[in-house]
């Protein structure tokens, strides 16, 4: 089935290859940022007339240090503002963002519960998506692991046709790479401001690791891209994946 969306055999790599025409695109995001990874690929789609919806599961609100901000009932909606802001950036409809808020465990990770996957499959049924967008399973973040499990079951359950694009995150362990797609340093640029959007994530990990989100996630897309055999450019990178 993920075939019929470009020609040949896999891998395919954009632009060499067009992208598969899509009317139609859900992004199902654990976290505020998640949507930002991937700002290439959704800003092609998006100016091939695609129309894209968001789901935000939960507001990350143990993602924001303490330093950054104390008052527990705060880090949520500061995740959720640095969202609202980076989708505007991005040009999406404020409309078209959802912010779903699910049910958490005590770690702050999304509950895999019914009604969790009762919203999750209520937001695709809703936006009819041909294309769907999310973190690979293959990780060991739990919420990454769980939104995967979430959203393969609300498709399979619908009959639904849509192909899921299960993109490459810092975390993910191992995948099947059947989309590359590539960029350059001007778009570069523009990713590191979608990516600036979000302050405290890019707070936490110059505290954490020394350098900030932005440079976090572009130094991933450029050892893609060299992986693949393009030094000096950057990458996105898909397993697609048939619904059911």
């Amino acid at each position: 089935m993920t075939t019929a969306l470009f020609d040949g055999p896999p891998p395919w790599y954009v632009p060499d290859s067009p992208l598969p025409p899509a009317s139609r695109i859900a992004v199902v995001a654990p976290h505020p940022d998640d949507f930002d990874v991937i700002g290439i690929t959704l800003r092609l789609f998006q100016r091939a007339s695609a129309r894209i919806d968001v789901a935000v599961l939960t507001s990350g609100a143990s993602g924001v240090d303490d330093a950054f901000e104390a008052a527990p009932d705060a880090k949520g909606r500061i995740r959720e503002r640095e969202q609202e802001a980076s989708c505007a950036f991005f040009g999406l409809p404020r409309e078209r963002l959802n912010f779903l808020r699910l049910a958490e465990d005590a770690s702050g990770h999304s509950d895999q519960s019914a009604a969790n996957g009762a919203r999750v499959a209520e937001f695709l049924a809703r936006c009819r998506p041909e294309l769907v967008f999310l973190p690979h399973g293959n990780d060991p973040n739990l919420a990454h692991q769980r939104t995967f499990a979430m959203v393969a079951d609300a498709l399979s359950h619908q009959h639904s046709p849509a192909t899921m694009w299960l993109n490459r995150d810092p975390k993910t362990i191992a995948m099947r790479e059947d989309v590359y797609v590539f960029f350059d340093d001007e778009a570069a640029e523009w990713k590191r401001s979608l990516l600036r959007h979000h302050a405290s994530q890019q707070a936490r990990n110059l505290h954490v690791r020394g350098h900030g989100f932005d440079e976090r996630i572009l130094r991933g897309n450029a050892e893609t891209a060299r992986s693949a055999g393009r030094p000096g450019v950057f990458a996105e990178t898909f397993e697609l994946r048939p619904s059911g």
